[in-house]
C-alpha cells in the first residue's frame, strides 16, 4: 500500500507527471490531495482508473470524469471516499465512480455537501462489507448498489437525493434506511431487487418528484416507511406496506392490479384544479389498497380500478368515479338555499358509496352534522 499526492500542476490520471510520487496509482494505492493540488481528470486515455482510497481533504479544484469513464475504489483493506466541501466535481457524461470493496467492515462514503454529478455505485463480491453514508448526499448522478452478493448499505440516518437510487442485485445484501429522507427526482426512479433484505424504520421517508417510478421487485413484497407522491405521473409496482402514503394534488398514481398495497395511513388531497388520480396498472383488473382503521378523506380525486378494503372507511369529497371502483364512498358537496326534506342543503353532502351490503350503489343525502335524512 502506497500514497499517491495529486501534484499542483494536476492533470491527467494515467500521466505519471500528475503525481508527486511519479506513479499512476494502482489499487492498492491511496489517492490524496492537498489544498494546492491542480485539477485532475479522468477520460484522456485508458477509461478505468483505480486506488484503494479517495481523499479529497483540503482540495480547492475541479475533479472531472469524462464520458463513460470509470474509476474503481477499494480492495480488501478499505475503499473510503471523501470529498472536499471546497472542490468542485464535473461529470461529461455517464461517467461512474464504482466502490468495490473486498474489505469486512466499515466503507465510508463522505461528499461534504458536494454534489458528485457522476453515478456512484456500490458493489463487491464475497464479503461483508458495510458502506456507510457519514452525511446528506444531494447528486445529479444515480446513487446506489450493484452486483453485490453480501455487502450492506446502511443510509445511517442520512438523506439522499438523486434521479435514480436502486439496489440491483442477485443476492440478498441489507439496506439499513434509518430515519432519514430519500428524494427520487428522474424517471427511472426507485428500484429494489427481490432478494434485498429491508431492514426498516416507520420514519424513513421516500420521497417521489417528477414523473418516476416506484419499482419493488419483490415477490413476497416489502415494508416500508412513509412514501410521498410528487411531481405528476408515477407508477407503484409489488406488493408494498407503508407507514403513510401521501398523494399529492395534481399527481396521477398507477398501482399494480391484482396486488394490495397497504398503508397506516392514506392522505390524498386534491383541489378541484388539481386532481388526485388513482388507477390500476391494467384497465378493468383493480388494484387494491388496505388500510385497517380510521377515516380516510380524500378530496377531489379520480378514480379507476381500485378496491378500498381493510376495515378503514374510504371517503372522497367531490371525487370521480370513473369505474371498476370498490369500498370507496363519493362525498359529492352541493349547496342550495332551501331547507326541505330530500333536497341539498348548505353544507351538505351526496354520499355515494361502491360495493354496498349487495354490491351495488346505495345513496344518502348527508348533513354537515353528519345526520343522515
Amino acid at each position: 500500500m502506497s500514497v499517491r499526492t495529486m501534484s499542483d500542476l494536476g492533470g491527467d490520471w494515467a500521466d505519471t507527471a500528475t503525481w508527486v510520487e511519479g506513479s499512476v496509482p494502482t489499487a492498492a494505492d491511496d489517492v490524496v490531495a492537498t489544498a494546492t493540488s491542480g485539477n485532475l481528470t479522468i477520460g484522456t486515455s485508458i477509461n478505468s482508473k483505480y486506488c484503494r482510497s479517495l481523499n479529497f481533504t483540503n482540495y480547492i479544484s475541479i475533479f472531472t470524469i469524462n464520458t463513460s469513464y470509470t474509476l474503481w475504489i477499494g480492495d480488501s483493506s478499505g475503499g473510503d471516499l471523501l470529498f472536499s466541501p471546497t472542490m468542485t466535481c464535473v461529470s461529461t457524461g455517464n461517467a461512474t465512480v464504482r466502490l468495490v470493496s473486498e474489505y469486512v467492515g466499515t466503507v465510508n462514503v463522505t461528499t461534504n455537501g458536494v454534489d458528485p454529478k457522476f453515478n456512484i455505485y456500490l458493489q463487491n463480491g464475497s464479503v461483508n462489507t458495510n458502506y456507510t453514508l457519514q452525511d446528506n448526499i444531494v447528486t445529479t448522478g444515480n446513487f446506489g448498489m450493484i452486483f453485490s452478493t453480501l455487502s450492506n448499505l446502511f443510509l445511517n440516518d442520512k438523506n439522499i437525493t438523486t434521479p435514480y437510487f436502486l439496489i440491483d442485485v442477485s443476492s440478498t445484501p441489507t439496506l439499513n434506511c434509518g430515519t432519514g429522507t430519500l428524494t427520487v427526482t428522474g424517471s427511472n426512479g426507485f428500484k429494489i431487487s427481490n432478494t434485498v433484505v429491508i431492514d426498516n424504520s416507520s420514519s424513513f421517508n421516500i420521497i417521489l418528484n417528477g414523473t418516476t417510478k416506484f419499482n419493488n421487485q419483490a415477490t413476497a413484497g416489502k415494508t416500508w416507511g412513509n412514501l410521498t407522491i410528487n411531481g405528476t405521473t408515477h407508477t407503484i409496482s409489488g406488493t408494498n406496506t407503508f407507514n403513510t402514503l401521501t398523494l399529492s394534488a395534481g399527481t396521477t398514481t398507477t398501482f399494480p392490479s391484482t396486488k394490495t398495497t397497504t398503508v397506516t395511513s392514506l392522505v390524498a388531497v386534491g383541489t378541484s384544479g388539481s386532481l388526485v388520480t388513482i388507477k390500476s396498472s391494467s384497465a378493468g383488473s383493480a388494484a387494491t389498497i388496505s388500510q385497517a382503521t380510521g377515516t380516510i378523506n380524500g378530496e377531489w380525486m379520480s378514480i379507476k380500478d381500485s378496491t378500498a378494503t381493510g376495515g378503514a372507511t374510504f371517503n372522497v369529497t367531490n371525487g370521480t368515479n370513473v369505474s371498476g371502483n370498490t369500498g370507496w364512498n363519493f362525498l359529492i358537496l352541493n349547496v342550495q338555499s332551501t331547507g326541505v326534506v330530500g333536497t341539498y342543503q348548505a353544507g351538505s353532502a351526496f354520499l355515494q358509496s361502491t360495493g354496498g351490503i349487495s354490491g351495488g350503489t346505495s345513496s344518502a343525502y348527508v348533513q354537515s352534522t353528519g345526520e343522515i335524512y
